[in-house]
């Protein structure tokens, strides 16, 4: 999905631990490791933009930290707790406010999706040492696999 707004733009993250690795794809365009995520498109919630882009991207079935009440209120949905809040640089120009979650994969047995990444795989807190990684995407990976440990 291209940019919605000129200057800031709504994105979710999916953090996704299996045993203890984290799963990134190598990103085309920004030509490095990433976690599973992207835009929130104009006609969806941040829940939905989540499932879509884990659906998207990797094809994994995920559980969540936190189950979301089954309540129904009038006028009103709950949505997920992100786990992390950002508002990061994705050029000099344009920004991205993203919302991070922690989620646990059911399997190991992801896909890559071609359009979006040259590569797709899981790694351990030492593998993630050895990835040219953005820095912040390092600290949340880090924080993530910290969140899942202690969540088991």
């Amino acid at each position: 999905m291209s940019h919605i707004h000129e200057l800031i733009d709504f994105t979710v993250s999916a953090f996704i631990i299996y045993e203890d690795k984290i799963l990134l794809m190598h990103h085309k365009r920004l030509n490095t490791w990433i976690q599973i995520g992207g835009h929130v498109e104009l006609h969806e919630d941040t829940d939905e933009a989540l499932l879509r882009e884990i659906e998207e991207e990797c094809g994994l079935a995920v559980t969540f930290l936190e189950s979301i009440d089954d309540v129904q209120l009038p006028h009103s949905k709950l949505l997920r707790r992100p786990h992390f809040v950002n508002l990061h640089d994705y050029t000099d120009t344009h920004k991205h406010l993203d919302l991070g979650y922690v989620c646990f994969a059911q399997s190991q047995a992801c896909r890559l999706a071609p359009d979006e990444a040259h590569d797709i795989g899981w790694f351990s807190r030492e593998e993630l040492k050895a990835l040219d990684l953005f820095e912040n995407v390092r600290y949340f990976c880090e924080r993530a696999l910290d969140i899942a440990a202690k969540a088991r």
